[in-house]
C-alpha cells in the first residue's frame, strides 16, 4: 500500500470535492482553513498536479485565510483520481463518476 496516496484519498474523500466548472469541465477541490501543512502535503502526494492557492475570508463566520488545492485540467484530474482510486470511498468513487460521464469523459 502506498500510504501517502492512501492518506491523500482519506483527505480527499472527507475535506475535497468534486463538481462542475463551467460548460464543459469539472474541478477538484479540497480546502483548509488557517494552516496550509495538510493542503501542501496533499498536493505532494498527488505528484505536484493541480494548483495550490490561498485566498482571505472577510465575510465568513470565522474569518481567516483558507489554503485550497484545486484541479482543473482533465489529465491531471484523471491522473489524480488513478493515484486514489484505489483507496477513496463508494460514494466518492460515485461522486467523480457521475460527473466525468455527465461531462461525456471516457473513464474506462
Amino acid at each position: 500500500m502506498d500510504t501517502e496516496h492512501a492518506w491523500a484519498a482519506g483527505f480527499w474523500d472527507g475535506e475535497g470535492n468534486i463538481c462542475f466548472h463551467g460548460e464543459y469541465s469539472l474541478v477538484m477541490q479540497v480546502s483548509q482553513k488557517h494552516n496550509p501543512v495538510c493542503i501542501n502535503r496533499f498536493y505532494e502526494a498527488v505528484e505536484r498536479r493541480g494548483r495550490l492557492s490561498q485566498r482571505e475570508r472577510k465575510q465568513s463566520t470565522v474569518p481567516g485565510i483558507v489554503y485550497v488545492w484545486a484541479c482543473t485540467r482533465r489529465q491531471h484530474i484523471l491522473h489524480v483520481m488513478g493515484l486514489l482510486y484505489p483507496y477513496l470511498s463508494q460514494p466518492k468513487i460515485d461522486q467523480f463518476e457521475e460527473h466525468a460521464l455527465a461531462r461525456g469523459w471516457n473513464i474506462t
